[in-house]
């Protein structure tokens, strides 16, 4: 027994005891939120245009059903040439501008600005792009609006 005893204190001596736990694994960090959308000088500039009577308004027509079919139609006719069936910025026309179309899908992007401000780019277009004026009727202005917030941000 003192054999047994005075062999285990020399191998705990020279290390042979049980081995420490293993260390615990490294820990990777997060991926960081990607950040929210900033606008650009010609959207701030654009946004600092936009007069507040509008930049306060909200649409009227939001989840309206007949508002919801008379948009997509004015959408398809009036928008989707640039912004895409899909509302992604991807339409046909689109390759052809020196920019490319507003992401509609973008939601930190589409979230970056009123809806009185986005009715007034639409009326009013957006200096320095491709967003040209477009005379629609005030109803047919915020159906067309609730047609692209349903469609690509309520998904």
């Amino acid at each position: 027994m003192a054999a047994l005893t005075g062999g285990l204190l020399a191998l705990t001596i020279l290390g042979c005891s049980d081995p420490e736990p293993p260390p615990p694994p490294p820990v990777i960090p997060e991926e960081p939120a990607p950040p929210a959308f900033t606008p650009g000088p010609t959207l701030a500039a654009a946004i600092a245009r936009v007069p507040d009577g509008w930049r306060a308004r909200d649409n009227p027509r939001a989840g309206d059903a007949e508002a919801l079919s008379e948009g997509e139609a004015l959408y398809a006719s009036e928008c989707a040439a640039c912004h895409g069936v899909k509302g992604d910025g991807d339409g046909p026309a689109a390759m052809a501008l020196p920019q490319r179309p507003s992401d509609f899908t973008d939601a930190a992007r589409w979230s970056a600005t009123a809806v009185g401000e986005k009715a007034w780019f639409v009326q009013s277009g957006i200096p320095g792009t491709s967003m040209a004026p477009r005379d629609l009727e005030e109803d047919a202005l915020w159906a067309t609006l609730a047609f692209i917030e349903n469609a690509f941000q309520n998904q």
